[in-house]
């Protein structure tokens, strides 16, 4: 009889943006001004990642533009979808992206520049009310870092298109592919996965070559929020003829045996 799975997990996130300087961009070609602060380690590297990315000069003396890196974790656990579940079930929130959308001197920085996001997430325990002693080593996952170009569009129409948020104008962040799944766990019974996703209720509108295109509307603050999910699948078993054919082997392996001994 096959045991049931476990059936909650405990988690932890620690995403933010690469240091400027690391990512090869020198102090004075650094774009827009961009300051970076709120420093953590990032689980899976062991590196600093900085929550909060500000750029650009406000105009009359306003605010930068910024995002904001909100890490999450648990509580509520990642509730593991067994045996049956549909497209949209058991995703919950764990990282938040906040873009505070100011109007900047200027009104566009021109040229689209670029940053890197390092994605942390590990999987730090199981949460089962059948034994809470379960020993599941923790799981450090870290996709590769994620590209985001972001454009700075005028403040002023005529807008390029589109223009969904309807304002004047939505910024455009290209975000490449987010990482889809990842095996972390076998406990001999089954196998556990965590699957990512962006929020689909968001401006998230998904490429042809797997990239995201986000559109966030001028003088706003809009938040996309990044989603996980486990999923069990019982680990194969072999087959009645393959279990037979590998008895046979067995029988083989044995009368070999006893002729050497002849």
């Amino acid at each position: 009889i096959q045991a049931a799975p476990i059936n909650e997990w405990a988690w932890e996130t620690s995403t933010g943006f690469v240091d400027l300087a690391a990512d090869g961009i020198p102090a004075e070609d650094n774009p827009d001004n961009a300051v970076q602060s709120g420093g953590v380690t990032n689980i899976a590297t062991g590196d600093t990642v900085y929550e909060s990315l500000a750029w650009g000069i406000g105009d009359n003396g306003g605010p930068k533009s910024e995002v904001v890196i909100t890490n999450l974790s648990s509580p509520p656990g990642l509730d593991t979808q067994f045996p049956l579940y549909g497209p949209n079930d058991g995703w919950e929130t764990i990282n938040e992206f906040t873009h505070l959308n100011n109007v900047l001197e200027g009104g566009s920085s021109g040229s689209p520049w670029e940053a890197l996001i390092v994605g942390g997430f590990q999987i730090t325990g199981a949460l089962d009310p059948l034994d809470p002693t379960i020993p599941v080593p923790p799981a450090g996952i870290a996709g590769s870092p994620l590209s985001v170009t972001l454009t700075e569009t005028p403040n002023a129409a005529p807008c390029d298109p589109p223009n969904p948020n309807g304002s004047t104008c939505d910024d455009i962040f290209l975000i490449a592919n987010l990482s889809g799944s990842l095996d972390f766990y076998n406990d001999g019974e089954f196998i556990y996965t965590a699957e990512f996703r962006f929020d689909p209720s968001n401006v998230v509108v998904e490429n042809p070559d797997g990239s995201f295109t986000i559109y966030t509307a001028e003088e706003a603050n809009t938040t996309i929020s990044t989603q996980a999910r486990v999923l069990a699948r019982a680990v194969p078993v072999p087959s009645p003829g393959a279990l037979a054919l590998l008895g046979a082997g067995i029988i083989g392996l044995g009368l070999r045996g006893r002729k050497r001994r002849a």
